[in-house]
């Protein structure tokens, strides 16, 4: 699952990189320059990340793209990104070490402090045995 989605990223970013390769005819060129205009290259805090390091990403079924840093989760729609800061568990404000996408258009994430899953708009902490709750 993940690694279909990294696979996806894979050969979207080798098909970017070939077209804008072949900018030497006049039409490459102009395709060059409409997608420097609109592909965003670099993530970072300034494009709205809560922390530039990323550790994991995935992409849904609803095409959002999930991003996980060191200092938490944040969701791409194509224009913004959206940090979940507030919203959910307190272990999403961490270090995300894991995305994969389900087959029932959930995400599973794997943070410093457990196991949360995210379906339908809601996010569920997956408690561990021994955990207090």
């Amino acid at each position: 699952m993940f690694s279909d989605s990294l696979a996806k990223l894979h050969f979207s970013l080798l098909v970017a990189f070939t077209l804008l390769w072949c900018g030497a005819s006049l039409c490459a060129g102009q395709l060059e320059t409409q997608l420097r205009h609109e592909v965003l290259t670099t993530w970072t805090t300034d494009q709205g990340l809560p922390q530039s390091f990323i550790t994991a990403i995935a992409r849904t079924k609803d095409g959002f793209v999930w991003v996980g840093t060191m200092s938490g989760l944040a969701r791409f729609d194509g224009l913004h990104f959206r940090i979940f800061a507030h919203e959910g568990p307190s272990s999403l404000q961490d270090r995300i070490v894991g995305l994969v996408r389900d087959s029932d258009e959930g995400l599973w994430i794997g943070t410093q402090h457990g196991l949360v899953h995210y379906t339908g708009g809601t996010f569920r902490t997956i408690p561990w045995k021994g955990d207090s709750e």
